[in-house]
């Protein structure tokens, strides 16, 4: 959501089987956070970003670039690599909500799109942009 411009951006990409047998829910999270934090920082140079998470860990380990899990580090470098690139110019405030069924992103998370699109226009927020954020490719 860019309110200053009233563009609300959308992106889904499933996980491959291999990853989801691969990975743990954080690990996942983490990845689809960065790529889709990457894709922000790349399509609006000058905003700074408000990154929201449901995965409690997951936030307290990007605030602090640093993990207990080995697991994670390949994230945590990625994630250093992506904010090495705007440390002086732009703030990103990673915050972790306690999401429930039914709110938007876990009927995004869950491919439920026309509930989506329902809820969407329920919040009054606009139509989202016919196409899809473009993200890198998962790095993991």
């Amino acid at each position: 959501w860019i309110p200053a411009h009233q563009l609300l951006l959308w992106t889904t990409r499933a996980f491959t089987d291999s990853q989801l047998n691969s990975h743990h829910s954080t690990s996942l999270e983490i990845m689809n956070g960065n790529c889709t934090l990457s894709a922000i920082l790349d399509a609006f140079p000058s905003f700074d970003v408000v990154e929201i998470y449901d995965n409690q860990s997951a936030v307290y380990s990007l605030r602090r670039l640093a993990c207990n899990s080995d697991s994670l580090n390949v994230h945590m470098e990625y994630r250093r690599d992506i904010l090495q690139t705007c440390q002086h110019s732009r703030r990103i405030f990673t915050i972790w909500s306690n999401r429930t069924l039914g709110t938007l992103a876990d009927m995004l998370s869950k491919f439920k799109i026309p509930e989506f699109l329902a809820g969407i226009a329920k919040r009054g927020f606009p139509t989202p942009h016919p196409t899809e954020l473009a993200r890198p490719a998962w790095y993991a």
